[in-house]
């Protein structure tokens, strides 16, 4: 039985985190990229436009068209409103907001609850060093207002942000292979942001901030100001600051007491495993015992200096290699004395090609643990197929997936539609072989059939259909963070023509 303690902080856990995904980014945080320009938030597309965040008040740039048209795009969408509606009525858009996994149902929520917990933790911590009564009364005066804004859907917010994504570095010493730094891809000048430009910036965010999470793109401690960014924010301003590391550089003794005087609340280490062969599968170019060693020796001061913090939490990404390995990770882990320990599902970009890196387990690949399985049946007439034959498919389909009703088809645009993906033996895409149409509402829980005709691949061989669910232009269920479907998958099989 649960001690009565921890009984209460589950129900407190419970009461305050909602049941599915949310993001509330607009409406509480901004992030800034190490070059000091702000991007739309921290999983920002780099196609989406970027402003000089010194170019303007600061009130003044969170509530540019950019973010109030935003805004107003996810509270229209949440009612109902269509794509083309919404454009009409705004002139600037952040296109990754759209293409985002988070469904839009639940794009915008504040739990008035959650932020309240922020207050005690903010005028009554002894932690940090004590500044002016000023500063805490600026802080509280603008806590307290973004909550009673944010008692209503809003556009504009007559406040500062709470939270902030600031990058000190978008370099860094791994190569990890879905990492867009690590892969090359990122297109951003590598650079590290200068403790002049990080105080300017402060300057203006810090009477309003809380939290702080010093790390984006690259490897934060390569910035050698991270010790000062860290003691500014938290002594001169009293935010809290969190920095996410893998930890796989060497570091001095200097270098770690640094960071246990300078205030740093959380530091998260990333590191996938703890034996050098299943560790750099993923984190290529690192070394797990140096790892180690660092983290060895932090725990060493932190235990010397008599200090509590940082809070210390090794994250593991969740793989195929390592998901029936966590208890190991996480029992070798603890006695290190880390202060927490977190299995999270890896973001793994083109399934059909790294799908052996999926996990199996289903419950590993997600915050759902029961995946929903919306294609229910599939049959298909004449079963055996010559090359190019036109050949009748019929799924059974429930709506499953939430509360929400599917709407009857609209245009390519958020439409909820079935489609169908043509893979090889291997499991490899080769194309999507078409779309079928809900040509009325579909509502929770209700079953219906519905089919089409499709045309078998041009090569005779052994294939397999990938049915799933797809809102056009939006995201695949399957690959949907709070949805997660089960794609149905059923074999095909195309003979060579006779004669």
């Amino acid at each position: 039985m649960l001690k009565p303690s921890a009984s209460l902080r589950k129900l407190v856990r419970n009461y305050i985190r909602p049941r599915t995904y949310f993001c509330d980014h607009l409406w509480t945080s901004i992030s800034i990229r190490s070059s000091g320009e702000v991007e739309a938030c921290s999983c920002a597309h780099s196609e989406d436009p970027t402003f000089p965040f010194l170019s303007a008040p600061l009130k003044e740039l969170w509530n540019s068209k950019w973010f109030t048209g935003t805004r107003q795009f996810l509270l229209d969408k949440m009612k109902g409103g269509s794509w083309v509606e919404t454009m009409d009525k705004t002139s600037g858009f952040f296109s990754c907001c759209r293409s985002c996994p988070v469904s839009l149902q639940d794009r915008y929520y504040i739990n008035p609850m959650r932020l309240r917990l922020l207050e005690p933790r903010l005028l009554h911590s002894r932690r940090l060093k004590p500044v002016s009564a000023s500063l805490l009364e600026d802080k509280h005066s603008n806590y307290k207002r973004l909550l009673h804004l944010l008692r209503s859907p809003i556009s504009e917010i007559d406040a500062l942000p709470i939270f902030a994504n600031i990058d000190p570095s978008n370099i860094c010493n791994l190569h990890c292979l879905f990492c867009p730094v690590g892969t090359g891809e990122l297109t951003h000048q590598r650079t590290f942001m200068s403790l002049g430009l990080y105080e300017r910036i402060l300057e203006r965010l810090g009477p309003s901030l809380i939290f702080l999470e010093l790390y984006r793109y690259g490897e934060p401690l390569l910035n050698p100001a991270i010790v000062k960014m860290v003691s500014l924010a938290s002594h001169q301003y009293r935010i809290f600051c969190s920095i996410s590391t893998n930890f796989a550089m060497r570091l001095s003794d200097d270098m770690l007491r640094g960071l246990v005087e300078s205030g740093l609340y959380k530091l998260i280490i990333a590191a996938d495993d703890v034996e050098q062969s299943h560790y750099e599968r993923y984190r290529i170019g690192g070394q797990i015992d140096i790892v180690k060693h660092n983290l060895e020796r932090l725990i060493q001061i932190k235990r010397r200096a008599g200090s509590r913090y940082p809070r210390i939490v090794w994250q593991t990404l969740i793989f195929r290699f390592n998901e029936d390995r966590l208890k190991t990770i996480e029992r070798n882990v603890r006695r290190f004395g880390v202060d927490g320990f977190r299995a999270v599902p890896a973001y793994i970009p083109k399934y059909e090609k790294f799908y052996n890196w999926i996990p199996l387990s289903t419950g590993m690949r997600g915050n759902t643990k029961h995946r929903p399985r919306p294609i229910t049946n599939v049959v298909l007439n004449p079963v055996t197929l010559s090359p190019r034959q036109p050949f009748e498919i019929r799924c059974q389909v429930k709506n499953n997936t939430g509360n929400t009703t599917w709407p009857a088809e609209h245009g390519d645009d958020g439409s909820i539609r079935i489609g169908i993906k043509l893979l090889d033996a291997s499991g490899n895409l080769i194309y999507e072989m078409g779309r079928i149409y809900f040509r009325k509402p579909v509502a929770p829980g209700e079953e219906l059939s519905v089919g089409s005709t499709l045309t078998a691949p041009h090569n005779p061989g052994r294939y397999y259909m990938k049915i799933d669910i797809v809102k056009e232009n939006y995201f695949w269920f399957e690959y949907n963070n709070q949805i997660q479907t089960q794609p149905f998958v059923i074999k095909l099989q195309v003979l060579p023509q006779e004669g």
